[in-house]
């Protein structure tokens, strides 16, 4: 009988695992336009992912369309995967469409170049170590809807100086978030109907907590940038503009916001 028993949960257990491994054999990877995106099974959003060969790594600028086509259909873009962006190491930009909604643990580990982060206001959770070893990181613009942030998201950080949440309720943290980041060179930056909220460990370990100005909330948009003495400017689309080319408005130049009057 035991003998019968054990057959009948191996039979089991074998027949899982196989039917999970066909439903990943059966995810779609293509490219279009220079990136990566993953097409689950019985899914009608895609995620962008990295490529097909351990040796393909994004570089430059890369800008993430919030849709994109495959085969006669249109997805919308929802995600960035585990692993998209991670060593990336001459990835000097990237532009997150509206729609993202989660981005995968380790996704941008190692990516030496950006020096300021950019979230859509869609975006909800972050996975662990999204941002770990990103040693140029100075600047985190967060939107209104995130609700958490994984485990080491930001080891190693160790330049970090401004963190922007445009949420009134601090997001909940894995273990060790800040693990080697000096949080004592960061000041956080938060709606300022919502300051006490924020005064929490491990926010109010920050070196200062003060209230979002109109020019901030103005300018809460998306895109990754590198921070460096030859700063390259751009506009809130995620488009490289030239000195000349600039009017009115506002820009990100080196990782900081700059208003041309």
């Amino acid at each position: 009988m035991n003998d019968r028993l054990f057959s009948g949960r191996f039979i089991l257990t074998f027949t899982l695992l196989a039917a999970s491994m066909f439903v990943q054999a059966s995810d779609i990877k293509f490219m279009v336009d220079g990136i990566y995106y993953k097409l689950e099974e019985g899914k009608t959003t895609v995620s962008v992912t990295f490529g097909t060969e351990d040796n393909v790594k994004y570089s430059g600028d890369v800008v993430i369309p919030p849709t994109v086509s495959y085969e006669g259909q249109t997805y919308n873009v929802t995600a960035i995967s585990g692993w998209a962006f991670d060593r990336c190491s001459e990835l000097t930009s990237v532009s997150i469409p509206e729609g993202v909604t989660s981005i995968g643990e380790w996704a941008f580990n190692s990516c030496t170049l950006l020096g300021s982060v950019r979230t859509p206001n869609s975006l909800e959770s972050i996975g662990p170590k999204v941002f770990s070893e990103c040693t140029s990181l100075t600047t985190v613009f967060f939107g209104s809807s995130l609700t958490s942030i994984g485990s080491e998201a930001f080891y190693n950080c160790l330049n970090l100086t401004d963190f922007y949440f445009f949420s009134s309720t601090p997001p909940s943290l894995g273990s060790r978030v800040f693990n080697r980041v000096k949080t004592e060179q960061i000041t956080l930056h938060v709606p300022e109907a919502s300051l006490d909220n924020w005064n929490v460990s491990p926010w109010n370990g920050f070196k200062e907590t003060v209230a979002l100005t109109e020019d901030d909330i103005n300018t809460a948009v998306t895109g990754i940038h590198r921070d460096s003495q030859r700063a390259e400017c751009y506009d809130l689309n995620g488009r490289k503009t030239s000195d000349a080319q600039k009017q009115k408005g506002i820009y990100i130049k080196g990782g900081k916001t700059v208003l041309m009057k």
